[in-house]
């Protein structure tokens, strides 16, 4: 028997796929509208607590279907899920249930023998609520205990209508819940649809009825809830159930575990625990920069494909240059070549490891600074400009370095090659990319409510609805995802790789620490993937970072399903005006 403290949705999150043989959900109706009602002979407001208070229909819905598609994730293939509700919400359920894949068993109407009145007396009397039954998978085989409920109901079919009293006062003899069950809807519903030693979740246990009953019938049961008082009341009903070797055995009363603030969350902690036994922040970070790599493939070391066109765009001119290598007057040859071919001083700086224009000494001129500009031409040359870059050649010493090679195409194919090596801190970001690539894709794969942009910008962004704070203008993620029904829920993610160390990489990392800070109190969920061996020179830095910012993954990480977990948890949580929703 487990109970914890913390928010259900995170919570959901965090726990383990297919793990579940029953789940019982009884989450927040959303009637609280500041209406009245009648308990006890009395004219009480109708309102439960902030948890049951929703703005607009849109808000309901996202939070039923995401908390749905999460339980889908935990059940076992022939799981069962059964779902409590009236028209404030049911209606959404099912909805969701259906588009979420599940297959739909029963919709139980539970008759609430002596309901209150209604005080309007502008509608009928609400004396009921309605209990959808649904198996996760549509061809799935969920159990049934179709002859116990048909003796229990006198040897006839148990219909799909139940009368079933209130709670009991005895059920609420530790405190009770303003939206409490009574046992006996639970015991129906477990003995139907689960066995001995089964694993029973409820999401939203409230008071604990679920656990009691779970307790009672030789069930496992794992119970979430928000709310410290509620707990402590499932703790003590939970415990009244269960023999002394029992509570000493099974019972474990997780009430210091929340979710939420700042640094490394407790979801992150709860990974590292759960892959590899890690329970301290420091031995987390410990695990992630043990686990850095590099991840270099041929382009970051030479962009090929790049050096190859450049070669092919210029070959002409550079095979007219070759024919100065075996010319006796190699003065004479280039005013021709020049003359003939104007063409080919637009290839001359490349002969320097130059791009565009080349500053020399004029040794003639003590002091004097000569600039040479390598314009495109067509046009023929005029003496003046073949003479001008004539005295090129000369100054830079290039006609000296044409007597000793044979071809100019493959001397500038080893310039460019050593050129190009300047753009390998540029190409580290492409090798992360590379490296993450295939997570994401199957991260997406499981998460198919999420629309993902590679290179997205503020501008894309905003043409889709989703919201960035103005400071991330100029900045363009290496990805962003957001529902594909709501875009404001939103989380970018930014890709590095360093390969080699630097001061600057003390600075990369205070200033994600300080993106992350922006975004999240913008409502936008921010993932930094990094690797390489460069951090373990900065690793201080890097510490910091590790413990303000709630998603910093390196690739191992990822691969263990770090980076989907962050990625659910930031969707599921960004959620402007987001309420704490318990039951």
């Amino acid at each position: 028997m487990r109970l914890y403290r913390g928010d259900a949705l995170e919570l959901l999150r965090r726990a383990k796929s297919e793990h579940f043989d029953l789940i019982f959900a009884d989450p927040p109706y959303f009637l609280s509208n500041d209406g009245i009602t009648c308990h006890a002979g009395k004219m009480v407001s109708v309102n439960k607590g902030v948890w049951d208070k929703a703005t607009t229909f849109e808000e309901i819905h996202d939070f039923n279907r995401l908390w749905l598609t999460e339980c889908r994730r935990l059940l076992k293939p022939n799981g069962t899920i059964w779902v409590t509700g009236t028209a404030h919400n049911i209606y959404s359920v099912g909805f969701a249930l259906q588009t979420l894949g599940y297959k739909i068993l029963n919709d139980i109407a539970w008759y609430k023998v002596n309901p209150p009145p209604n005080l309007s007396c502008r509608y009928f009397t609400h004396s009921t609520e309605t209990v959808i039954w649904a198996r996760r998978d549509p061809k799935g085989r969920h159990t049934f205990h179709y002859a116990e409920m048909k003796r229990e109901n006198r040897d006839r079919q148990m219909q799909s209508l139940w009368h079933i009293k209130p709670p009991a006062p005895r059920e609420k003899r530790y405190g009770k819940h303003p939206t409490q069950k009574p046992e006996a809807l639970l015991d129906r519903i477990i003995r139907a649809s689960s066995n001995a030693g089964d694993l029973v979740l409820d999401p939203f246990c409230g008071s604990g009825t679920t656990g009691a009953v779970c307790a009672r019938l030789g069930r496992h049961f794992v119970g979430f809830e928000l709310d410290e008082k509620y707990l402590e009341v499932a703790a003590k009903r939970v415990t009244d159930e269960l023999s002394i070797q029992e509570r000493q055995d099974s019972l474990s009363f997780e009430l210091p575990v929340t979710v939420g603030g700042g640094g490394l969350q407790m979801a992150d902690l709860s990974f590292y625990k759960l892959h590899y036994g890690i329970v301290s922040a420091d031995a987390a970070f410990d695990k992630f920069i043990g686990t850095l790599q590099n991840y270099f493939d041929a382009d970051y070391y030479v962009g090929w494909d790049k050096i190859f066109r450049r070669i092919e765009e210029h070959r002409p001119e550079l095979h007219l240059l070759s024919s100065l290598c075996g010319a006796q007057d190699k003065h004479r040859m280039a005013r021709r070549v020049l003359a003939d071919y104007p063409k080919v001083i637009e290839v001359l700086p490349l002969l320097m490891a130059c791009r565009k224009s080349v500053q020399l000494l004029d040794e003639k001129a003590e002091g004097e600074v000569l600039t040479y500009t390598f314009p495109k031409r067509s046009k023929r040359l005029t003496e003046e400009e073949v003479e001008y870059y004539v005295r090129f050649l000369c100054d830079s010493r290039i006609l000296r370095l044409l007597e000793r090679i044979e071809s100019v195409p493959d001397y500038v194919t080893g310039v460019e090659v050593g050129m190009d090596t300047n753009g390998r801190k540029n190409r580290g970001g492409n090798c992360g990319v590379k490296a993450i690539r295939p997570f994401v894709e199957e991260s997406l794969k499981a998460i198919p409510f999420l629309q993902p942009k590679e290179e997205a910008t503020f501008n894309y962004l905003k043409s889709q609805g989703c919201f960035l704070p103005d400071a991330f203008q100029d900045v363009r993620w290496d990805w962003a995802f957001w529902l594909k029904d709501d875009p404001k829920r939103l989380v970018v993610m930014e890709v590095n790789h360093y390969g080699g160390g630097g001061s600057k990489l003390n600075a990369i990392a205070r200033e994600y620490s300080s993106r992350h800070d922006s975004l999240t109190s913008a409502g936008v969920g921010f993932i930094w993937v990094t690797d390489g061996l460069g951090w373990l020179s900065s690793k201080n830095a890097l510490r910091e970072a590790f413990k303000a910012i709630s998603y910093l993954i390196n690739v191992e990480l990822a691969k263990d399903g770090l980076f989907e977990r962050a990625l659910r948890s930031l969707i599921l949580t960004r959620i402007k005006g987001r309420k704490e929703f318990a039951a």
